[in-house]
């Protein structure tokens, strides 16, 4: 936008930086854009909580948790389980003795998948009994 004076044929810019200021917010849109597409370039995000890779747990139930981001469909051991609102799962399992191979899939709504595996070493078919808080009382006379 400019005005010419007419006594000394000048043209006086009211902004001489719009050239700038147009590259500043076509950085300003291409950086939304690229923050916005964030979570199509990264995909799935798995992560097991507990247990960890390589523990040894005893007792026939054990409890794996862990976090999934990004995720439309997801499984353990190719059994669905559901994520609650802060993108965390909890799920109880009733494996067998020794070796347990965890396999997490999870599948984002455009069809990019990853999977995560963790081998854990179950003990023993018995749950771990809980010492007893309380003194046993001998109930035979003495003599």
């Amino acid at each position: 936008m400019a005005i010419r004076l007419k006594k000394r044929n000048m043209t006086l810019d009211f902004w001489p930086y719009k050239k700038y200021v147009i590259y500043f917010f076509a950085f300003v849109l291409i950086f939304y854009v690229l923050f916005q597409s964030r979570n199509f370039i990264m995909g799935p995000r798995l992560a097991f909580l507990s247990p960890s890779d390589g523990e040894t747990l005893n007792g026939p139930i054990i409890e794996v948790t862990g976090s999934a981001k990004n995720v439309s469909f997801l499984t353990l051991n190719d059994k669905q389980i559901f994520i609650n609102d802060d993108g965390e799962f909890r799920e109880r399992l009733l494996p067998s003795s020794g070796l347990v191979i965890l396999t997490l899939k999870g599948k984002d709504r455009f069809g990019r998948e990853k999977k995560l595996q963790e081998k854990i070493i179950v003990l023993g078919d018995k749950p771990v009994q809980k010492a007893s808080t309380t003194p046993e009382t001998n109930t035979q006379p003495q003599i």
